[in-house]
């Protein structure tokens, strides 16, 4: 069995290992002419996504969940043309603020029909471009030709300068005038990226938006766009590799200083993607999800450790598929060492109306090791109305055909069961050294039952196939443990059981789960003990 078990062992080890190796998922959601610059989204409660046209000053609604058909998605609103759209945040509930044409705009798609309409601020802006919330009221904007972040109270119709340093500065170094370009915002912290600088910046922020302290470095030498940012890391869009890269360093609780007291905590991040912001993007094409927790930088699984645990898995598989058919099947099933949930829940009193006028009693008795024995028909319930049709037959011709001289009428017919360890609902695993013991305390509790001063005791022993070793060695271990005392047992290859019983006054037939004391040839012999 090894011998297939192992190399079995080994393929799926190296076929689980390479199928572990780190993989991005992406699916497209919708497909938007060529030409499209997608620059920004927002995802919305119901899960829908809000995407921002650049290059057309438009605003869309996509279901992500809905294949890429042009039915699921929808114009939210046509800006003024020619114009720009970029930034966009969630203020509230369903409740939008854009940026379109250096100009702030109210979304409101919390009633039936969207509303669209502009802020009365004017702000001394380059180029206004990423945008997050701060509070209910205030927004943090970019301003990528200035180099500077804004605060704005849309409530109070105010703003100033909340950021305006080397991190925010700046360069030509990648052509044009450009300096800090998307922002986020997450857990007290605004994040900020600075393209021609290749690195993404944090500083804390109070409830108000204020800055608390001196922006610190996250991530150093990817050049980006915009990113997202989640209790996991940063996921920056490259702004022309078509890359995506986490910033592993990150800390989005200021709870340590130590990034190793954070583990990776599986999340998903829903993103668009398009080299100029928007979250994450490709050029032009089309808007697509990015599962990031299926990015391979999420700390997987180790490779060596898969194997393994998918092999466990499918033990535990296979477990619980053997215990679906145990229970299914449990009428059908003798032997079982182990009982899973639900099996084995028959009781006698399920087949009383079919054994009737013949009455069944449980009883219980322990091994002589202690094991559990249950008695409730040898293995099954199901099986005593077929014991019970046998004492029917023995009544009906004890009272058709004339008793011995020895009998009286007060004949007693009686079955006795047994299931051996691991049979039905007895406990134990069953062995050949624990049935033998199982057949002793069986035979030692009928003869303390049944044994009376006037009482004319014989007992036959009935089984079948390998029951009959049992039964031959349970009668001699039986007789040697009780030398000295008056007793004989024997042995015949009954043809009818109810013709043989007939004629004996009281009769004590023990079912030992399949038992027959028969030795082969036909001849009928003894097993007797000292007199």
């Amino acid at each position: 069995m090894l011998s297939y078990i192992i190399p079995l062992y080994i393929y799926l080890s190296f076929s689980l290992a390479v199928l572990a190796s780190p993989s991005t998922r992406l699916r497209d959601v919708y497909q938007f002419p060529n030409g499209t610059w997608l620059e920004n989204i927002a995802v919305r409660s119901n899960g829908n996504i809000l995407v921002t046209a650049y290059n057309l000053a438009q605003l869309w609604e996509i279901n992500p969940f809905n294949g890429t058909n042009s039915n699921h998605a929808c114009l939210i609103h046509q800006f003024q043309n020619p114009g720009t759209i970029t930034g966009i945040t969630e203020i509230d509930q369903d409740i939008f603020v854009t940026i379109a044409s250096n100009s702030l705009w109210k979304v409101d798609l919390s009633r039936p029909e969207p509303v669209v309409n502009p802020i009365n601020i004017t702000i001394p802006a380059g180029t206004l471009n990423g945008m997050a919330t701060l509070n209910n009221s205030s927004l943090a904007i970019s301003d990528s030709s200035l180099g500077l972040i804004w605060r704005v109270d849309i409530e109070r119709e105010t703003y100033d300068i909340m950021i305006r340093d080397n991190t925010t500065a700046t360069s030509t170094a990648l052509g044009p005038k450009l300096g800090v370009n998307g922002i986020r915002v997450l857990d007290g912290y605004l994040y900020y990226v600075n393209s021609p600088q290749r690195s993404l910046y944090r500083v804390s922020v109070d409830e108000s938006g204020n800055t608390v302290g001196q922006p610190e470095t996250i991530v150093q030498g990817v050049l980006a766009d915009d990113f997202a940012v989640t209790s996991s890391g940063a996921y920056l869009a490259g702004l022309t590799n078509n890359l995506i890269t986490k910033g592993v360093e990150i800390l989005c609780q200021d709870i340590s200083n130590n990034p190793s007291d954070f583990l990776p905590v599986p999340r998903r991040a829903v993103h668009a993607m398009s080299p100029y912001s928007g979250t994450f993007c490709f050029p032009n094409i089309a808007l697509l999800i990015v599962d990031a927790s299926d990015m391979g930088y999420e700390a997987p699984i180790p490779s060596l450790l898969v194997p393994p645990l998918i092999f466990v898995g499918l033990l535990l598989a296979l477990w619980t598929w053997k215990c679906f058919w145990i229970v299914v099947l449990q009428d059908k099933l003798l032997y079982l060492s182990w009982l899973p949930p639900l099996a084995r829940s028959e009781k006698i009193a399920d087949y009383e109306a079919e054994c009737r006028p013949v009455q069944w009693t449980e009883k219980q008795i322990r091994s002589l090791d202690g094991t559990k024995l249950a008695g409730n028909g040898g293995s099954t319930p199901l099986r005593l109305p077929l014991l019970s049709q046998v004492l029917r037959t023995i009544k009906e011709r004890s009272m058709s055909t004339p008793l011995s001289k020895s009998s009286s009428d007060g004949t007693e017919f009686t079955i006795v069961a047994l299931s051996y360890r691991g049979y039905w609902t007895s406990s134990g695993r069953a062995t050949q050294s624990g049935i033998e013991l199982d057949a002793q305390a069986f035979l030692d509790w009928v003869s303390e039952t049944y044994t009376a001063p006037d009482t004319d005791l014989e007992v036959i022993l009935w089984g079948h196939s390998l029951g009959s070793a049992i039964a031959s060695s349970a009668t001699a271990t039986y007789l040697s443990r009780h030398r000295g005392e008056q007793s004989a047992y024997q042995g015949h290859a009954y043809k009818s059981i109810p013709t043989e019983m007939a004629s004996i006054s009281i009769f004590v037939a023990l079912f030992v789960e399949s038992l027959e004391l028969y030795n082969g040839d036909g001849e009928d012999r003894s097993l007797a003990g000292p007199k």
